[in-house]
Protein backbone atom coordinates (compact mmCIF):
# COMPACT_ATOMS: atom_id res chain seq x y z
CA UNK A 1 0.00 0.00 0.00
CA UNK A 2 1.26 3.83 -1.42
CA UNK A 3 2.21 5.58 1.86
CA UNK A 4 2.47 9.47 0.64
CA UNK A 5 4.75 11.83 2.83
CA UNK A 6 5.35 15.34 2.60
CA UNK A 7 7.72 17.03 -0.02
CA UNK A 8 11.30 17.02 2.12
CA UNK A 9 14.97 15.76 2.84
CA UNK A 10 15.27 12.59 4.37
CA UNK A 11 18.31 11.05 6.56
CA UNK A 12 18.09 7.30 7.33
CA UNK A 13 19.27 6.29 11.15
CA UNK A 14 19.80 2.43 11.56
CA UNK A 15 16.46 1.06 10.56
CA UNK A 16 14.64 3.79 10.84
CA UNK A 17 13.89 7.20 8.42
CA UNK A 18 13.63 10.60 10.17
CA UNK A 19 12.05 13.46 7.85
CA UNK A 20 13.34 17.44 8.37
CA UNK A 21 12.52 20.57 6.76
CA UNK A 22 14.93 23.09 6.07
CA UNK A 23 13.61 25.29 9.14
CA UNK A 24 13.52 26.33 12.51
CA UNK A 25 13.56 23.48 14.60
CA UNK A 26 13.72 22.98 18.37
CA UNK A 27 16.36 21.26 20.28
CA UNK A 28 15.46 20.65 23.93
CA UNK A 29 18.77 19.95 25.94
CA UNK A 30 18.03 19.04 29.53
CA UNK A 31 14.66 20.08 29.69
CA UNK A 32 14.89 23.17 28.31
CA UNK A 33 14.24 24.24 24.58
CA UNK A 34 15.60 26.45 22.10
CA UNK A 35 15.38 26.95 18.54
CA UNK A 36 18.16 26.63 16.31
CA UNK A 37 18.73 27.19 12.64
CA UNK A 38 18.72 23.46 10.06
CA UNK A 39 21.07 23.40 7.71
CA UNK A 40 19.01 21.72 4.67
CA UNK A 41 22.13 20.31 3.17
CA UNK A 42 23.18 18.33 6.47
CA UNK A 43 20.77 16.09 8.40
CA UNK A 44 19.97 17.48 12.18
CA UNK A 45 21.61 15.87 14.74
CA UNK A 46 18.89 13.46 16.79
CA UNK A 47 19.09 15.69 19.73
CA UNK A 48 17.30 18.19 18.17
CA UNK A 49 13.94 15.48 18.53
CA UNK A 50 14.48 13.58 20.99
CA UNK A 51 14.39 14.12 24.88
CA UNK A 52 16.58 11.87 26.60
CA UNK A 53 14.10 11.84 30.05
CA UNK A 54 11.28 10.67 28.40
CA UNK A 55 13.02 8.39 26.24
CA UNK A 56 11.00 8.89 23.15
CA UNK A 57 10.03 11.21 20.82
CA UNK A 58 7.66 13.49 21.66
CA UNK A 59 7.80 17.25 21.74
CA UNK A 60 7.70 18.62 25.80
CA UNK A 61 4.33 20.32 26.63
CA UNK A 62 3.67 24.25 26.74
CA UNK A 63 5.17 25.98 29.94
CA UNK A 64 1.66 26.48 32.29
CA UNK A 65 0.14 29.65 31.97
CA UNK A 66 1.31 32.51 34.73
CA UNK A 67 -1.17 32.62 37.89
CA UNK A 68 -3.31 35.39 37.72
CA UNK A 69 -2.62 38.24 40.42
CA UNK A 70 -4.13 38.23 43.40
CA UNK A 71 -7.35 39.96 44.06
CA UNK A 72 -7.27 43.20 45.42
CA UNK A 73 -7.43 43.60 49.48
CA UNK A 74 -11.13 44.31 50.90
CA UNK A 75 -10.11 44.59 54.29
CA UNK A 76 -9.42 47.78 56.45
CA UNK A 77 -5.88 48.72 57.19
CA UNK A 78 -5.07 48.85 60.59
CA UNK A 79 -5.05 52.54 61.16
CA UNK A 80 -9.17 52.48 59.39
CA UNK A 81 -9.34 49.51 62.55
CA UNK A 82 -7.51 51.46 65.35
CA UNK A 83 -9.34 54.88 64.84
CA UNK A 84 -12.77 52.61 64.47
CA UNK A 85 -11.98 50.94 68.35
CA UNK A 86 -10.76 54.37 69.38
CA UNK A 87 -13.53 57.08 68.50
CA UNK A 88 -16.47 54.77 69.02
CA UNK A 89 -15.45 52.32 71.93
CA UNK A 90 -13.20 54.45 74.24
CA UNK A 91 -15.03 58.14 73.19
CA UNK A 92 -18.31 57.45 73.01
CA UNK A 93 -18.36 54.66 74.95
CA UNK A 94 -20.34 52.46 73.39
CA UNK A 95 -20.72 48.24 74.38
CA UNK A 96 -18.66 48.78 77.70
CA UNK A 97 -18.25 45.71 79.85
CA UNK A 98 -15.51 47.37 82.67
CA UNK A 99 -15.51 49.87 85.25
CA UNK A 100 -11.90 50.84 85.75
CA UNK A 101 -10.99 53.13 88.93
CA UNK A 102 -7.64 54.60 90.21
CA UNK A 103 -7.91 55.77 93.47
CA UNK A 104 -10.92 59.13 92.77
CA UNK A 105 -10.07 58.33 88.84
CA UNK A 106 -12.55 56.07 87.12
CA UNK A 107 -13.26 55.22 83.40
CA UNK A 108 -15.70 53.33 81.28
CA UNK A 109 -13.83 50.36 78.93
CA UNK A 110 -13.76 47.09 77.05
CA UNK A 111 -12.07 44.08 79.06
CA UNK A 112 -11.04 42.74 75.58
CA UNK A 113 -9.03 45.92 75.08
CA UNK A 114 -7.95 46.30 78.96
CA UNK A 115 -6.35 42.60 78.76
CA UNK A 116 -2.95 44.45 76.54
CA UNK A 117 -1.55 44.91 79.87
CA UNK A 118 -0.44 42.37 81.74
CA UNK A 119 -1.55 43.91 84.95
CA UNK A 120 -5.07 44.91 84.03
CA UNK A 121 -5.38 41.42 82.44
CA UNK A 122 -4.36 39.68 85.97
CA UNK A 123 -7.02 41.78 87.16
CA UNK A 124 -9.65 40.81 84.96
CA UNK A 125 -8.49 37.15 85.14
CA UNK A 126 -9.65 37.67 89.19
CA UNK A 127 -12.38 39.62 88.65
CA UNK A 128 -14.30 37.49 86.33
CA UNK A 129 -13.77 33.94 88.17
CA UNK A 130 -15.29 35.84 91.26
CA UNK A 131 -18.08 36.90 88.88
CA UNK A 132 -18.87 33.46 87.70
CA UNK A 133 -19.08 32.54 91.01
CA UNK A 134 -21.57 34.82 92.06
CA UNK A 135 -23.34 34.16 88.77
CA UNK A 136 -24.21 38.09 88.28
CA UNK A 137 -24.39 39.51 85.05
CA UNK A 138 -23.12 43.14 85.75
CA UNK A 139 -20.30 45.12 84.32
CA UNK A 140 -16.74 44.51 86.07
CA UNK A 141 -15.04 46.95 88.25
CA UNK A 142 -11.48 47.09 88.75
CA UNK A 143 -10.50 48.76 91.64
CA UNK A 144 -6.85 49.91 91.61
CA UNK A 145 -5.74 51.54 94.76
CA UNK A 146 -2.09 51.38 94.54
CA UNK A 147 -1.46 53.30 91.27
CA UNK A 148 1.01 55.86 91.17
CA UNK A 149 -0.30 59.16 92.42
CA UNK A 150 1.50 61.31 90.03
CA UNK A 151 -1.33 60.12 87.77
CA UNK A 152 -4.46 62.57 87.01
CA UNK A 153 -7.51 62.43 84.92
CA UNK A 154 -5.95 63.29 81.81
CA UNK A 155 -2.92 60.80 82.33
CA UNK A 156 -5.52 57.91 82.90
CA UNK A 157 -7.20 59.16 79.86
CA UNK A 158 -4.19 59.45 77.87
CA UNK A 159 -3.12 55.67 79.14
CA UNK A 160 -6.62 54.34 78.59
CA UNK A 161 -7.00 55.33 74.82
CA UNK A 162 -3.30 54.33 73.83
CA UNK A 163 -4.89 50.43 74.41
CA UNK A 164 -7.19 51.67 71.85
CA UNK A 165 -4.88 53.24 69.58
CA UNK A 166 -1.18 53.21 70.32
CA UNK A 167 0.60 56.71 71.23
CA UNK A 168 3.53 56.96 68.61
CA UNK A 169 7.09 59.00 69.28
CA UNK A 170 5.29 62.12 67.27
CA UNK A 171 2.54 62.23 69.87
CA UNK A 172 4.95 61.66 72.66
CA UNK A 173 6.92 64.53 71.38
CA UNK A 174 4.21 66.66 71.70
CA UNK A 175 4.23 66.33 75.71
CA UNK A 176 7.04 68.03 75.98
CA UNK A 177 5.74 70.84 76.24
CA UNK A 178 4.02 69.05 79.57
CA UNK A 179 6.59 67.96 81.14
CA UNK A 180 4.41 66.93 83.96
CA UNK A 181 1.85 65.41 82.11
CA UNK A 182 4.85 63.21 79.82
CA UNK A 183 6.38 61.92 83.52
CA UNK A 184 3.12 60.69 84.75
CA UNK A 185 2.15 59.06 81.53
CA UNK A 186 5.69 57.25 82.15
CA UNK A 187 4.83 56.56 85.60
CA UNK A 188 1.20 54.83 84.83
CA UNK A 189 2.88 52.83 81.67
CA UNK A 190 4.95 51.47 83.66
CA UNK A 191 2.81 51.00 86.35
CA UNK A 192 0.41 49.43 83.83
CA UNK A 193 3.23 47.19 81.99
CA UNK A 194 2.83 48.58 79.07
CA UNK A 195 6.26 48.58 77.86
CA UNK A 196 6.48 49.89 74.35
CA UNK A 197 5.08 53.10 75.62
CA UNK A 198 6.89 53.03 78.41
CA UNK A 199 9.88 52.50 75.99
CA UNK A 200 8.93 54.98 73.91
CA UNK A 201 8.91 57.68 76.61
CA UNK A 202 12.33 56.60 78.30
CA UNK A 203 13.70 57.04 74.95
CA UNK A 204 12.90 60.41 74.24
CA UNK A 205 13.72 61.30 77.11
CA UNK A 206 16.87 60.43 76.95
CA UNK A 207 17.34 62.21 73.66
CA UNK A 208 16.22 65.14 75.30
CA UNK A 209 17.98 65.55 78.71
CA UNK A 210 21.63 66.69 78.49
CA UNK A 211 23.57 68.64 80.77
CA UNK A 212 22.03 72.28 79.10
CA UNK A 213 18.71 70.75 79.35
CA UNK A 214 18.42 68.58 82.83
CA UNK A 215 18.16 71.60 85.32
CA UNK A 216 14.56 72.09 83.37
CA UNK A 217 13.46 69.54 84.33
CA UNK A 218 14.98 68.52 87.94
CA UNK A 219 12.12 70.47 89.80
CA UNK A 220 9.55 68.03 88.25
CA UNK A 221 11.68 64.94 89.88
CA UNK A 222 10.80 66.75 93.03
CA UNK A 223 8.13 64.80 94.77
CA UNK A 224 8.17 64.23 98.26
CA UNK A 225 7.86 60.68 99.30
CA UNK A 226 7.88 59.40 95.51
CA UNK A 227 11.37 57.86 94.81
CA UNK A 228 9.81 54.95 93.80
CA UNK A 229 8.14 56.10 90.67
CA UNK A 230 9.07 55.15 87.26
CA UNK A 231 10.17 59.08 86.34
CA UNK A 232 11.87 59.58 89.44
CA UNK A 233 14.17 56.23 88.79
CA UNK A 234 14.81 57.31 85.47
CA UNK A 235 15.95 61.15 86.55
CA UNK A 236 17.77 59.36 89.00
CA UNK A 237 19.61 57.00 86.88
CA UNK A 238 20.21 59.56 83.86
CA UNK A 239 22.24 61.56 87.32
CA UNK A 240 23.77 58.68 88.45
CA UNK A 241 25.04 57.05 85.27
CA UNK A 242 24.30 58.68 81.72
CA UNK A 243 25.54 62.17 82.84
CA UNK A 244 28.03 61.37 84.29
CA UNK A 245 29.43 58.83 81.92
CA UNK A 246 28.53 61.93 79.13
CA UNK A 247 30.76 64.23 81.17
CA UNK A 248 33.58 61.74 81.74
CA UNK A 249 33.08 63.39 85.65
CA UNK A 250 35.16 60.75 87.53
CA UNK A 251 37.83 60.21 85.40
CA UNK A 252 41.57 60.15 86.22
CA UNK A 253 40.95 64.26 85.85
CA UNK A 254 38.36 64.89 88.37
CA UNK A 255 36.63 66.55 85.58
CA UNK A 256 33.34 66.81 87.93
CA UNK A 257 32.76 70.65 88.64
CA UNK A 258 29.79 70.26 85.54
CA UNK A 259 28.33 67.67 87.65
CA UNK A 260 28.66 68.68 90.27
CA UNK A 261 27.01 72.11 89.34
CA UNK A 262 23.62 70.12 88.40
CA UNK A 263 24.18 68.60 91.68
CA UNK A 264 24.07 71.54 93.71
CA UNK A 265 20.43 72.42 92.11
CA UNK A 266 18.78 68.91 93.31
CA UNK A 267 16.33 68.77 96.50
CA UNK A 268 18.02 67.38 99.27
CA UNK A 269 15.95 64.12 98.83
CA UNK A 270 17.15 63.47 95.82
CA UNK A 271 20.53 64.67 96.47
CA UNK A 272 21.18 61.99 99.15
CA UNK A 273 19.91 59.32 96.32
CA UNK A 274 22.39 60.28 94.07
CA UNK A 275 25.36 60.97 96.39
CA UNK A 276 24.87 57.69 98.23
CA UNK A 277 23.91 55.92 95.27
CA UNK A 278 26.00 52.51 94.58
CA UNK A 279 25.66 53.08 90.72
CA UNK A 280 27.48 56.79 90.81
CA UNK A 281 30.52 55.83 89.07
CA UNK A 282 33.12 57.01 91.35
CA UNK A 283 36.98 55.32 91.79
CA UNK A 284 36.51 55.04 95.46
CA UNK A 285 34.83 56.42 98.66
CA UNK A 286 37.15 59.28 98.99
CA UNK A 287 36.81 60.54 95.25
CA UNK A 288 32.55 60.30 96.37
CA UNK A 289 33.43 62.49 99.64
CA UNK A 290 35.17 65.02 97.61
CA UNK A 291 32.78 65.04 95.04
CA UNK A 292 30.23 65.38 97.47
CA UNK A 293 31.57 68.20 99.10
CA UNK A 294 32.39 70.36 96.34
CA UNK A 295 28.48 69.99 95.81
CA UNK A 296 27.64 71.04 99.22
CA UNK A 297 30.10 74.10 98.02
CA UNK A 298 27.92 75.74 95.67
CA UNK A 299 24.45 74.94 97.56
CA UNK A 300 23.21 77.28 99.75
CA UNK A 301 24.59 76.87 103.13
CA UNK A 302 21.53 74.98 104.66
CA UNK A 303 23.39 73.30 107.41
CA UNK A 304 23.80 70.15 105.76
CA UNK A 305 26.85 68.23 105.74
CA UNK A 306 28.74 64.84 104.43
CA UNK A 307 30.53 62.21 106.52
CA UNK A 308 32.75 59.20 105.65
CA UNK A 309 30.38 56.04 107.79
CA UNK A 310 32.37 53.20 108.54
CA UNK A 311 30.40 49.66 109.33
CA UNK A 312 32.24 46.45 109.86
CA UNK A 313 34.95 46.97 106.89
CA UNK A 314 33.15 48.85 104.24
CA UNK A 315 33.42 52.97 104.04
CA UNK A 316 30.56 54.66 102.66
CA UNK A 317 29.42 58.50 102.22
CA UNK A 318 26.43 59.80 103.91
CA UNK A 319 24.92 63.33 103.67
CA UNK A 320 23.86 64.92 106.60
CA UNK A 321 20.56 67.26 106.64
CA UNK A 322 21.16 70.09 109.26
CA UNK A 323 18.26 68.69 111.25
CA UNK A 324 20.26 65.30 112.20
Amino acid sequence: MPTSFMAGNSHHYGNSTEYYYPAVATSFVNGSSYPIVVNPQMPPHPSTFYAPQQGRHLPFPPPPPPPPPPPPSCLPNDQELTDYLYHVGFIQGRCTDTMIKLGSLEKETHALVLGRSPRLQLALMQQMAIKQTAGRQKKICLEMTDAPRSVTDEVLHMALGHLYRPLHHQDIMYLFARPRVLLALLDLSVYLELHPLSNTICDALNLEWTLDTILFWLPYFDLPDQTSLASVQHGIYFLTQTLPAQLDAFGLDNNYMDLAHVYAHLSLPLLEHCIEHDRLGVRDPMQRLHFAKQVLALREDDGTTVNLRFDQGNVSVKVMPASS
